[in-house]
């Protein structure tokens, strides 16, 4: 469930007011050997930071061997080019030095962040590990063991369980319903050849989505690029996952879990980034349970009937299948009647839109949340990955609060009735199932 809402969290920031010059001053940057990239520079502090993405992600992982994309982001600094994996580690720390590697289901991402006085062995460090990783059998073993202990861990977690249940209620038998991390078994036979072989499959250059920012010059960054990515070979024509249509519309799935709260996450299909209606949606969210404690959602269901102690919503454009979420942990014994007030709240915006007040303070708290959000040269860096990413233009940031002004009440009615179905919200409930301990307890 954490994954879901940091996934929703990206997209909330990106709004600007609007002001007579660019809010980041985004220079697009051509490499000698054609890899295209984003770049802001900034010399308030001596720190740079490069993130780079590669489209598809988890999703890409062969039938069988499931959690090999989350294994390769495990591995790659576990030994790579001069340093075996406890060099790279200790470099690191010595130095300061912050590189990671992770993976969801649309995407396999990268980062590192250093000081300009270690820019050189930072970037060393992280070519190696692209490039040159050691994928040592030991190494290979070790984080394979640390991420089945993670599995388990997982597996004791209601919230991450309503998730998993989630993606396999609405998207039986696509790549969606797998989990980023595979199975027990799927990520026990998984070996360094795979990751091997693996590597030189998804690191190619038109999947490639690359972000810089910080104190460091164009014909730097430009060496740098190229440096680390410019030997990628072109992608090969491999087919990707299909997009889908959420399954089991409106069904409600209950998994047993002993304790006195449920997790409740529930999902209609969301709508993508792209869309021209996405800033009338993201002001729906905002108001339904996106404005956390000024929502309706929230005064609802947690303030006039203490039913929850947090209840949320958020769109998540997943590449193959959006979705618009609610997420809630509930008193197990009153998690009927929340359900119920949830999808009364979902039906009634759908057919009376939303007050002027309302529209007014959502529209206020997107045009203003932007400068939050650049107070960090690695948060720079990531807007401009997922202004890529999201094939948006790059004057984005700048026009954003002009596009969320233009939305008129009437748009957002018009919206809420096109979007929004309470009858369409597959609901996945993690927690104690009271019904059948009341009939045990009657007999």
């Amino acid at each position: 469930m954490k994954k879901i809402l940091l996934a929703a969290a990206i997209f909330t920031i990106f709004s600007a007011p609007i002001c007579a010059k660019p809010y980041l001053d985004i220079q697009q940057i051509q490499t000698e050997k054609g890899i295209t990239a984003w770049m802001v520079t900034d010399k308030t502090i001596p720190v740079f930071a490069i993130k780079f993405s590669l489209r598809g992600g988890a999703q890409n992982d062969p039938s069988g061997k499931e959690g090999l994309t989350e294994l390769l982001s495990s591995t790659l600094d576990e030994g790579a080019g001069k340093r075996d994996s406890e060099t790279v580690q200790n470099t690191l720390d010595s130095y300061g030095i912050r590189m990671g590697f992770s993976a969801s289901r649309d995407r396999f991402i990268g980062s590192l962040k250093t000081t300009t006085t270690y820019q050189d062995i930072a970037v060393e460090l992280f070519n190696d590990a692209l490039n040159n990783p050691h994928f040592a059998p030991d190494a290979v073993e070790r984080m394979k063991q640390a991420i089945l202990s993670n599995q388990r861990f997982k597996n004791a977690d209601p919230g991450w369980l309503a998730s998993k249940a989630l993606f396999e209620t609405l998207f039986p038998g696509h790549v969606y319903a797998r989990t980023v991390d595979g199975t027990e078994k799927s990520m026990a036979s998984l070996m360094s050849g795979d990751l091997k072989n693996y590597k030189k499959q998804i690191f190619c250059q038109e999947n490639l989505v690359v972000a810089i920012a910080g104190d460091i010059e164009k014909s730097k960054a430009e060496m740098i690029v190229d440096k680390v990515f410019g030997t990628w070979p072109s992608c090969a024509d491999n087919p990707s996952a299909a997009e889908i249509d959420p399954g089991n519309i409106g069904k409600t799935v209950h998994l047993n879990w002993d304790g006195t709260q449920s997790v409740v996450i529930m999902a209609q299909p969301g709508l993508a980034r792209q869309d021209n209606d996405w800033w009338a949606a993201r002001i729906l969210d905002f108001v339904l349970g996106g404005g956390q404690f000024s929502s309706r959602l929230m005064n609802e269901v947690r303030v006039k009937r203490g039913l929850t102690y947090g209840v949320s919503t958020s769109i998540v454009p997943y590449d193959l299948s959006p979705l618009w979420l609610v997420q809630s942990g509930i008193d197990a014994s009153k998690t009927d009647e929340a359900i119920a007030v949830i999808k009364k709240i979902w039906a009634d915006v759908a057919k009376n839109g939303l007050t002027d007040d309302e529209i007014a303070e959502a529209k206020s708290y997107l045009v203003g949340s932007l400068p939050l959000a650049l107070t960090s040269t690695d948060m720079i860096a990531s807007i401009l990955l997922q202004l890529q990413e999201d094939n948006l233009p790059v004057n984005t940031l700048d026009i954003r609060a002009e596009q969320i002004n233009a939305v008129t009440a009437k748009d957002i009615k018009r919206v809420a009735a096109q979007r929004l179905h309470a009858d369409q919200l597959t609901t996945i409930i993690v927690g104690p199932d009271l019904k059948t301990k009341k009939s045990e307890t009657k007999k």
